[in-house]
């Protein structure tokens, strides 16, 4: 049974898209690195979205050195494997867990809306743009007005919810918080103590090569005009965690190196006032400020 469904994902890798089960509500299809769910049907476009999807994948972690995971091939523990509802069958499909480094983490489910209102919609959360990533279960705690059978395929870790026409940039920051979070997991590092311009700042200098020279210029000037009146802290409120996170995480690397940079998580997770220290002086004058912030 393992060897028969790895050799399913390696037709997808080549061929592009498996199409598994149909159902009034929802299908299911496979990519590289687990499953797709569809609203209602299988579409048209679906192996070029395969394709996008695991571009992006590719992109995220090989930005920081690392290949995407794959399907586990050899024999594996049967917990990291995703089991999923298959509608038309009433039977439960099985998938084998991901191959990353030495570890076994689970695969990735995918929930592929045509667009944004019908994302908002079926997830019943108006604030909802472009894609969003979650290492944790789609529950009806966490999202109390999705549609039910959401609770129901998405019932397991590594979640993914996007508009099928979503940017590729949008698709690799999700899967760059993908890459943080296994990366930190397997080094027992808390994600959720890293400042959030951290955890933002990975994903938007993962991605910042796909933006164009005027997001490039106005996400440098929306960290300058901001770094003008404030300094860094434990955290940034609103949306400017975002541009100055993407800053200082590119100043970082360029200074580090990508493997350099990551080395110091853990010290964000647990000594940010040091690190703060260490390296916003250096950062603030790659901006063109003065090394001390206004107090």
């Amino acid at each position: 049974m393992i060897r028969t469904i790895a050799m399913i994902y390696a037709a997808v890798a080549l061929v592009g898209i498996c199409a598994i089960a149909q159902s009034p509500d929802y299908a299911l299809s496979l990519w590289p690195c687990g499953v797709i769910i569809w609203p209602e049907a299988v579409p048209d476009y679906a192996e070029h979205f395969v394709q996008r999807l695991t571009d992006a994948a590719e992109t995220a972690f090989g930005f920081w050195g690392y290949d995407m995971p794959v399907i586990a091939e050899t024999s594996h523990n049967e917990a990291n494997a995703l089991r999923i509802s298959n509608p038309a069958t009433g039977d439960v499909l099985v998938i084998p867990p991901l191959q990353w480094c030495l570890w076994e983490i689970p695969p990735v489910v995918v929930f592929a809306f045509p667009g944004e209102d019908d994302m908002r919609l079926a997830m019943g959360n108006t604030n909802l743009y472009g894609a969003f990533w979650s290492q944790w279960p789609m529950s009806q705690a966490a999202f109390p007005h999705a549609d039910s059978w959401i609770w129901t395929v998405g019932s397991s870790y590594r979640n993914m919810v996007c508009a099928s026409s979503a940017e590729d940039s949008i698709l690799i920051h999700e899967f760059a918080h993908w890459f943080t979070y296994e990366w930190c997991s397997r080094r027992e590092i808390a994600v959720s103590l890293l400042p959030n311009y951290i955890i933002e700042g990975i994903a938007e200098a993962t991605c910042a090569a796909e933006e164009d020279a005027n997001e490039v210029v106005y996400t440098r000037l929306q960290a300058v005009s901001w770094a003008q009146n404030k300094c860094l802290d434990g955290s940034i409120q609103g949306i400017m965690h975002y541009p100055v996170g993407q800053s200082l995480v590119s100043y970082l690397v360029e200074t580090l190196g990508p493997g350099g940079f990551l080395g110091t998580l853990s010290d964000w997770s647990l000594r940010a006032g040091i690190m703060i220290d260490m390296y916003e002086g250096g950062w603030r004058e790659s901006l063109g400020l003065p090394a001390s912030c206004p107090k």
